[in-house]
């Protein structure tokens, strides 16, 4: 899914004074008669006061909503989301946060790997079999209508975040929910913005982002973390609300049977209600 001057333009009458004055002319000959009387004439036009301040208002308006049109903030600007809700899952798809061309932040909801997503129960449920060794992840995006882009989510008017997570039998026992913020992000990640410098680029050592671990179980659970709930992020070790860049989560099997590493193993994780909880 899915970053932008002010032109002035000259007033009526630009360039021309309001009030030159003619000079004499012989009317047998047409010659000037005399010299040329240069002077002007002011005319003094008493305007109430509450008028010049309600034209001096417009016009500063006038100029900011022109300049917020023709300049909207960058790509690494951080937008509001609409409301408190990310998705319910009531419209039957992957949809998420708001809807084009109404709302500025438009998103969905996807899983990578070898698995398959569904949204027929008015919820979000993954499926699949996968190699032990492979983590299925499941993430959040979304991007700024104004820019056509991704940009960072600027959720600090919430508390935090909560989803109801159940397993439907399948071997997932527990997950990583994350948060990503912008400076714990490089420049290369999710949304290009990141500040975090990798010594070795391609390996996250040094730039991680914050996280909860909990555990998943068969009956239907709301999950609800605050900010101050998440940890671990490297430089930066707690979520800061007015930057997000991403929100995933990774999902956990339990033990191969056989105590190896071979295998594989079942994924069936529904998640629903996903939304912002209040301060």
């Amino acid at each position: 899914m899915a970053v932008l001057g002010l032109l002035w333009a000259c007033a009526v009458g630009c360039g021309k004074s309001v009030n030159q004055i003619r000079p004499p002319v012989d009317a047998a000959d047409g010659s000037f008669d005399g010299p040329v009387d240069t002077t002007t004439t002011e005319v003094s036009v008493d305007v109430p006061a509450d008028v010049s301040a309600d034209v001096a208002t417009d016009a500063k308006a006038d100029a900011a909503g022109d300049l917020a049109r023709e300049t909207p903030p960058g790509m690494c600007v951080s937008r509001k989301p609409q409301r408190a809700l990310i998705s319910d899952f009531s419209s039957l798809d992957n949809s998420a946060f708001g809807v084009s061309p109404v709302d500025e932040v438009v998103g969905e909801v996807d899983s990578t790997g070898n698995v398959q997503i569904a949204f027929d129960n008015a919820d979000w449920r993954t499926t699949g079999t996968l190699n032990y060794g492979d983590m299925a992840q499941l993430g959040i995006t979304w991007s700024c209508e104004d820019i056509s882009n991704l940009c960072p989510l600027d959720a600090s008017a919430y508390g935090g975040i909560q989803f109801t997570i159940h397993s439907n039998g399948g071997q997932i026992q527990s997950a990583d929910f994350f948060v990503e913020r912008v400076d714990d992000d490089t420049v290369d990640d999710t949304i290009m913005c990141g500040t975090c410098v990798e010594p070795t680029p391609g390996y996250r050592t040094a730039c991680l982002p914050p996280r909860v671990t909990f555990a998943i179980t068969q009956a239907p659970t709301v999950m609800t973390f605050r900010w101050s709930d998440f940890s671990g992020g490297l430089p930066h070790a707690a979520v800061d609300p007015s930057q997000i860049a991403s929100m995933y989560w990774f999902l956990h099997p339990a033990p191969p049977p056989d105590g190896g590493s071979g295998g594989t193993y079942d994924v069936d994780v529904t998640i629903d209600d996903i939304q912002f909880i209040p301060l």
